[in-house]
């Protein structure tokens, strides 16, 4: 029901469906989660977090839990509680990528030589070359920046 209210662009009566699916069963991961996610698109990103956290507390076997956190964790500019979740949700998936967010991880903190050599080693040729553009002027290697600009463009 919380989700249906949503779509329907009544988010403060979804949230009053999953605080009463949470009085009924506070540990329910699914409760959590789509709490966090009403949190999350109501700004209250540490609170988005605190959902998900807890989620994945207690179902640590879930992989959708650090796969979210690793976006929140990002976007709050916790770059070391994402890369734990990105390893979290490598270990509880093997074959998911999440190179390009590590290649985020670094750029942000300021290790442009490892989110170069992540970047170049992307699979799809968007993310690629607009980490690379992104990456190189950083560097201050602009020629580099330009041409991977006129590659994401053509």
């Amino acid at each position: 029901m919380a989700q249906a209210h949503s779509r329907d662009g009544n988010e403060k009566a979804g949230i009053e469906e999953v605080r009463l699916a949470l009085d009924l069963d506070p540990n329910s991961p699914l409760a959590l989660g789509v709490m966090g996610n009403f949190m999350y698109r109501s700004g209250n990103l540490d609170e988005a977090i605190n959902f998900f956290s807890k989620a994945a507390a207690i179902d640590p076997l879930g992989a959708i839990w650090p796969a979210n956190l690793i976006d929140l964790f990002f976007e709050a500019r916790r770059f070391d509680e994402a890369e734990a979740a990105l390893h979290k949700a490598r270990e509880l998936s093997p074959g998911s990528d999440h190179r390009a967010m590590m290649a985020g991880i670094h750029y942000e903190r300021g290790q442009y030589e490892e989110a170069l050599e992540l970047t170049e080693a992307l699979d799809d040729s968007a993310n690629k070359e607009f980490g690379l553009m992104l990456t190189f002027q950083a560097m201050d290697r602009q020629e580099e920046s330009d041409a991977a600009m006129k590659r994401l463009l053509s």
